[in-house]
């Protein structure tokens, strides 16, 4: 700072507590305090100081030459550092200051907040030490598309941290980038080693989650650049089976490009065999991502007590995308397809998995205007019904196209109507033992349905009426694919009665609070279907195929109560 600007200052009087430049608004808004700071934010700094020009500002202060004491909202900021404090007392030759009580440091350039008990800081060499510190670093992500990454802030915290120019380290600390108070994780060490949007590596550590402790090790090494993933070996991991022997695995991750990345993982069971996992993610554009993992074992077989071996490998493939198609169309996806129930069975980790005999897959392209919604749905759907080999159900739709509308409102006669429908039509195919229908079999379906509103002192009366059509390309007979086609026509009818809601409020006092209210919903509703002659007739697929002659009522009176206090 220029000394003889600051007497200039200084001879315009005592109530000026300002040196450097004349007194302006806040080069930036106030930083709030809260534990997740969104950082991506870059606040413009359009009065900051020039290079090598330190503003000093305090509500109170005092010089001794060179020496300053500033107190009470003291401030000392430059080009792109800003320190505050209770009181600071700096040295403008030497460039130290020192700060003590609610001291707060931020480095604009790089992302970094702090916020200590007490500072020592040297504005020339950039270094200095904080005392019961805690603080953030932006992790530098470019916001560009086919980028898979996190823009989460770096927080960490300790008893004190040294700044040497470009890097701090952090003693008895933690560093986490989870949402706080409550981290999902910490690594929590002696020593801390962090550059801001470069990298952290903690030595001697200990990873936590919540907080149990799960590992420690003596380097962990967290990447904070613009490109934060690294290629790298994975930490190994050991174990024992009663089924498996011995474990041992290895793994491998590779960031092969800015969208695209591969794990590989592989366990080795002395026992059994060779396990693969591989998991590839990859965001083609920024309406698109998908992520496909693969499990499988290469297996020995279970030894038996005659000394044969029942091999029980196979393998598990399992994906999942999305994608923007442009003209308001989605794409939406899940491929789930295993080898066998047996090789689940045998080497899940998980005891639902285990008894889950379903693979289901599912893809849609969507659409959804106005009131409508257009739907090509890919699917495929595999029931085992045991672990014998070809012992499974599959049903297939490739493709079916829907097309559904919401209720409509239309007036006929000054009469209030609603009226939707849905339609359907695919290729369908159903295989199990003993039992296949053609490669494609086409089904299509067409329900309208219109309903209205009748209100009477109270009483509301919404009748339905519906028509449902429905043709199969293919039929059966006693359990015996025909190869005939078959047409349903039904009818169904609905009424659904809302009586007057009744009620009383009761001023008195009670556990429930000063007063409560007992309300009374009485209701009833009748359901009729007609029009189904042979229920076995068509090949079973989905719901569709279940529907069946009924006559139903029902009455329902619902009670509630609602307490008020204050």
């Amino acid at each position: 700072m220029a000394l003889g600007l600051a007497w200039l200052l200084l001879a315009s009087g005592p109530a000026l507590a300002q040196f450097g430049r004349p007194p302006s608004l806040p080069p930036t808004a106030p930083l709030d305090p809260a534990l997740n700071p969104n950082l991506r934010i870059r606040v413009p700094r359009p009065n900051a100081p020039p290079l090598h020009v330190w503003d000093i500002r305090a509500d109170r202060w005092e010089s001794n030459g060179p020496q300053y004491y500033l107190r009470g909202k003291a401030e000392i900021e430059g080009t792109e550092m800003l320190l505050q404090a209770d009181e600071i007392d700096y040295n403008d030759d030497t460039g130290y200051a020192e700060a003590r009580g609610n001291v707060h440091y931020q480095q604009f350039e790089r992302g970094e907040e702090l916020r200590a008990d007490r500072v020592e800081y040297n504005t020339k060499d950039e270094t200095g030490k904080f005392y019961n510190v805690r603080g953030w670093s932006r992790t530098r992500v470019d916001s560009r598309p086919r980028m898979l990454t996190s823009d989460t802030p770096l927080y960490f915290e300790g008893e004190w941290a040294e700044r040497l120019q470009d890097k701090y380290v952090l003693h008895n600390g933690m560093m986490t980038n989870c949402k706080l108070p409550n981290p999902w994780w910490t690594l929590r060490g002696p020593i801390f080693d962090i550059v801001p949007d470069s990298r952290a590596i903690a030595y001697r550590s200990v990873f936590r989650l919540r907080r149990l402790p799960l590992f420690a090790t003596p380097f962990f090494y967290k990447a904070l650049g613009k490109q934060p993933r690294h290629s790298g070996f994975l930490t190994p991991n050991i174990g024992n089976s009663s089924t498996r022997g011995k474990m041992f695995g290895v793994g491998y991750y590779w960031a092969f490009s800015r969208s695209y990345d591969v794990t590989y993982r592989a366990q080795y069971f002395s026992e059994r065999g060779l396990a693969h996992h591989i998991d590839f993610r990859g965001k083609p554009h920024e309406g698109a991502d998908f992520d496909a993992i693969f499990y499988g074992v290469q297996d020995r077989g279970q030894l038996q007590p005659d000394g044969s071996r029942i091999k029980q490998g196979g393998y598990n493939i399992f994906m999942t995308g999305r994608a923007e198609l442009g003209d308001g169309f989605q794409a939406r996806g899940t491929l789930n397809y295993l080898s066998s129930l047996l090789f689940r069975q045998s080497f899940t980790e998980s005891f639902n998995e285990a008894i889950f005999s379903e693979s289901n897959s599912q893809g849609f392209i969507t659409k959804h205007w106005s009131s409508y919604t257009f739907d090509t749905e890919f699917s495929r759907l595999e029931n085992f019904e045991s672990t014998a080999p070809g012992d499974s159900i599959i049903i297939r739709k490739l493709p079916e196209l829907k097309l559904s509308s919401r209720d409509h409102q239309v007036n006929f006669l000054d009469f209030p109507f609603w009226f939707s429908f849905n339609m359907t039509g695919g290729a369908l195919r159903r295989t199990q033992p003993l039992f296949q229908t053609r490669q494609f079999v086409d089904r299509e379906d067409f329900a309208p349905r219109i309903m209205t509103a009748l209100r009477w002192k109270g009483f509301s009366l919404l009748p339905a009426f519906a028509i449902r059509e429905t043709h199969w390309g293919d039929s059966q007979v006693n359990g015996v694919v025909a190869g005939k086609d078959f047409n349903r026509f039904t009818r169904e009818f609905t009424a659904e009665l809302i009586a007057p809601t009744l009620e009383r409020t009761f001023d008195r006092k009670t556990w429930l609070g000063d007063k409560f209210k007992h309300v009374i919903e009485p209701r009833a509703s009748f359901r009729h279907v007609g029009g189904v002659t042979n229920f076995d007739a068509p090949v079973r697929f989905d719901e569709a195929e279940l529907l069946s002659n009924t006559t139903e009522a029902q009455f329902g009176i619902t009670n509630r109560l609602y307490a008020k206090r204050g």
